[in-house]
């Protein structure tokens, strides 16, 4: 029902996305987005901001940190998500 509303809004608008890839990608990201939303979301509300701030004490860049912390433990929420 959704892929039809959204098809059917491509031809009334006249936007030029109807049956193309660029409209198909935006329909799978429309539908997907919530999804990878929701699972993130549960994941960073469990996390531990003292985790990130002892790798910043500990000499860590704000990118470090968050790159070696926070993506290693909400790792697993992300690829559900995807």
């Amino acid at each position: 029902v959704l892929g039809l509303a959204l098809y059917v809004f491509y031809v009334t608008t006249g936007i030029g996305l109807a049956r193309t890839m660029p409209g198909l990608i935006i329909g799978h990201v429309i539908v997907t987005c919530p999804f990878v939303i929701a699972t993130v979301t549960a994941a960073l509300v469990g996390f531990d901001r003292s985790l990130e701030e002892a790798a910043r004490s500990l000499g860590a860049s704000h990118f470090t940190a968050f790159r070696l912390v926070t993506l290693k433990i909400i790792g697993p929420a992300i690829s559900a998500g995807t």
